[in-house]
């Protein structure tokens, strides 16, 4: 059965779905309005409502004729209960409060089955229920929540909660028509869906490096496939072209353990070998995870085969919980990887060295130990020409979806010194930033002798989710950090997170984000780029092609994941990130490449 999450009518849907006794009553019938093809607006949110206004005028409400639809009621399960004869009550028990005070309605299979004060709404898996129509707020239960939204070719009465990080619904720049792909100074080209292995049926947390080789520009992106039992696996498409097409996708398996998650891709130096680290585990029904590794597997055909997967972790494997491992490459062979190992309330930063392209690990190590008094996670490593190593992470000390407490930190390692003995940490936020958790991402400037390095991390409210996207410069080897400036170009309205950063030959840093400013229930992948010169941000652009409902629920199918993908290369810019676009609401890995000035 169906689970496909609907834009508005989704927790209605999901508990809708599990229960035998509904999914036996309902048609399926496609003539009602479609919950999966409309996006939700207030009725004070953009252009998209005054067209349905003028457009296609709402229902007239009859307070003589009111059918009930819509009423409150409450029900012992799922029947009648206080409705007007032939109606279900939606009570708020039922739908886990969802519907306050319960929600009269009926099955449908177009509108000519509602009463005329109601219209017929298709929610996920082919459900079909009436519900009111309504041409101003008040003709909703408004001290319960309930507002007069726009959906499809008319307006409904349903609870209403603005998307996450808007002012109150409203849009940050104004309404939106895009992305269109005539914009001025767009990067970005059209996008294409990468092909997910077998019966893959959602993708998302991906990743994306190139590299230029006799052969040409090669592209590698990995992703998360899940499959109808519910496994996850490591997936890698390759492109020998420059990302002009891409060969079927690759499974990358250990055979340790039985779930994988985060994976994440990298070039030797000398573009000879492919690696991808991922976590393993196992998973048990209840919900616990054990038998935890880092693993790193090497190709050395650009991804067309892999070898057999090394456990990067030593000890920790098995004995501690790991989480987001990532890699990075040194300018000599060497092989780093970075992830965080916690026992009880003690959590570290490790890092795993390898000086052998990936066949053997070192012991890891930490970059810092944090004890019980902070958490630490989100490890990222970056080297420079000099092969010195820069490790970035996230201190938690209060709410993780931003805190004034929480700090970005980076720590270096010093070529030819003592492995394993880093620098103090030092902090790379301003400290009045509220501090999100997520992935910080380190670039350094290429180039032997250079000494910048760049951390860009989120920051911004816990209360509404207005979070921004922040860039801290260091100009001494990440001894210290200058203020940081916000990269997105529309202030602290919206929700943009889960950057990916890059820099090229000439310095620039490019960085890409999720992005929900235009108020509505509707996102993309935006992108700007940072000069090194002026120490400005251009404007931000869609690398997006067509907008995807936007979520930071991690629950869901329509998943944005944890981290998107960008890698430069000469003047072309490769990005992947999961995209739920379309009906069918469920993620997959898109790709998109531009052409840099």
């Amino acid at each position: 059965m169906s689970c496909t999450r609907p834009r508005l009518l989704s927790p209605l849907t999901l508990l809708l779905a599990s229960s035998a006794l509904f999914a036996a009553a309902c048609g399926t019938s496609s003539q009602g309005t479609t919950l999966d093809a409309a996006v939700p607006q207030s009725d004070a949110g953009s252009q998209d409502d005054a067209a349905v206004q003028d457009d296609a005028a709402p229902v007239q409400q009859d307070a003589a004729a009111a059918s009930g639809i819509g009423d409150p009621c409450t029900a012992s399960g799922m029947g009648q209960g206080t409705c007007a004869d032939g109606q279900l009550c939606l009570s708020e028990e039922l739908t886990q409060g969802q519907l306050p005070g319960g929600y009269c309605s009926a099955q449908c299979s177009g509108n000519g089955d509602c009463p005329s004060d109601a219209t017929c709404v298709t929610a996920g898996g082919g459900y079909q229920l009436c519900l009111k129509t309504c041409a101003v707020e008040s003709d909703c239960r408004g001290a319960e929540g309930y507002r007069c939204v726009a959906e499809g070719g008319t307006q409904i009465c349903y609870p209403w909660a603005p998307p996450p990080g808007t002012i109150d619904g409203g849009a940050c720049v104004g309404s939106d028509a895009g992305p269109r792909m005539n914009d001025p100074g767009r990067t970005f080209g059209a996008s294409q869906q990468l092909v997910a292995p077998g019966s893959s049926f959602m993708e998302a947390e991906t990743h994306v490096v190139a590299a230029s080789t006799d052969g040409g520009v090669r592209v590698a992106a990995a992703y998360i496939a899940v499959f109808g039992n519910g496994d996850a696996k490591m997936a890698v498409n390759t492109s020998a072209n420059g990302g002009q097409s891409f060969a079927a996708a690759v499974i990358v398996d250990d055979t340790l353990t039985s779930a994988k998650s985060d994976p994440v891709l990298a070039y030797s130096a000398d573009r000879r070998y492919l690696f991808l680290t991922w976590i393993g585990y196992d998973y048990s029904s209840g919900g616990q995870t054990s038998n935890m590794h880092t693993f790193v597997a090497r190709s050395d055909d650009h991804g067309l085969t892999w070898g057999t997967p090394v456990n990067a972790s030593g000890a920790d494997a098995g004995n501690k919980d790991i989480d987001k491992p990532w890699i990075t490459t040194g300018p000599s062979g060497e092989v780093y990887v970075t992830y965080m190992a916690s026992q009880g309330y003690d959590s570290s930063i490790r890092v795993a060295r390898s000086v052998d392209n990936g066949l053997t690990f070192d012991p890891p190590v930490s970059a810092v130990d944090a004890g019980a008094t902070d958490f630490v996670n989100l490890a990222y490593p970056a080297t420079d020409a000099d092969g010195n190593l820069y490790v970035g992470w996230i201190r938690m000390a209060g709410d993780q979806n931003g805190d004034a407490v929480n700090d970005v930190m980076v720590a270096r390692w010093s070529a030819g010194g003592t492995w394993g003995t880093f620098a103090t940490p030092v902090r790379a936020n301003t400290d009045t930033d509220e501090v999100v958790f997520n992935d910080v991402n380190l670039v350094t400037a290429p180039g032997a002798g250079a000494q910048e390095v760049y951390a860009i991390y989120v920051a911004g409210s816990a209360d509404d989710q207005r979070w921004n996207v922040r860039l801290a410069h260091s100009a001494d080897r990440g001894a210290t950090f200058s203020p940081a400036i916000t990269v997105n170009d529309d202030g602290t309205c919206a929700t943009h997170f889960l950057p990916a950063a890059a820099i090229d030959a000439s310095g620039r840093v490019h960085v890409s984000w999720y992005d929900n400013r235009f108020g509505t229930s509707a996102g993309g992948l935006f992108y700007a780029a940072y000069d090194p010169v002026t120490h400005l941000v251009g404007a931000s652009q869609y690398v997006s092609d067509e907008a995807f409902e936007f979520t930071i629920d991690r629950s869901t199918q329509n998943w944005l994941g944890d981290y998107t993908g960008l890698f430069a290369l000469e003047n072309t810019i490769f990005a992947t990130w999961a995209d739920p676009r379309g009906g069918e609401n469920t993620s997959h890995v898109r790709f998109a490449r531009g052409q840099l000035p």
